[in-house]
């Protein structure tokens, strides 16, 4: 009986949780860039985009697997959206991101992400302008 339950909780937590170090964002986030157009239309499954990074980051000594790989993707850009939403706020004292260049290479086009034009009900319509994070 005490087998049976160390196993069940050996097959629970058999995914190691590990850190990202700055070389393995850095090529993740290279990695993505080179297939966000295959990310953007519907004729690629993201799943099979994902297997396919994470295979090479495998190659080049990253032990991440897909879903690690997608999850750090979705925290960087969650991250990227609110420091951006943060310094655009007047009055807010200027927020940093560790990878918001990298990030915004990437999404910075993109109008779902950082729009070009906002309206709201104090402010009216207003004009944003790309961000030097340099």
């Amino acid at each position: 009986m005490v087998l049976c339950l160390q196993f069940r909780m050996l097959d629970h937590t058999s995914k190691i949780k590990s850190s990202w170090n700055r070389e393995a964002t850095l090529a993740l986030l290279a990695l993505y860039a080179e297939r966000r157009p295959k990310f953007d239309t519907p004729h690629y499954r993201n799943k099979v985009l994902w297997d396919e990074i994470s295979k090479i980051m495998k190659a080049k000594g990253y032990a991440y697997d897909n879903e690690q790989a997608e999850g750090r993707w979705k925290m960087l850009l969650t991250a990227y959206c609110r420091t951006v939403d943060h310094n655009n706020r007047s009055g807010n004292d200027r927020k940093e991101m560790q990878y918001i260049q990298e990030v915004e290479d990437i999404v910075g086009a993109n109008p779902t992400i950082s729009p070009s034009v906002v309206i709201s009900s104090s402010d009216g319509l207003t004009h944003r302008q790309k961000q030097d994070y340099s």
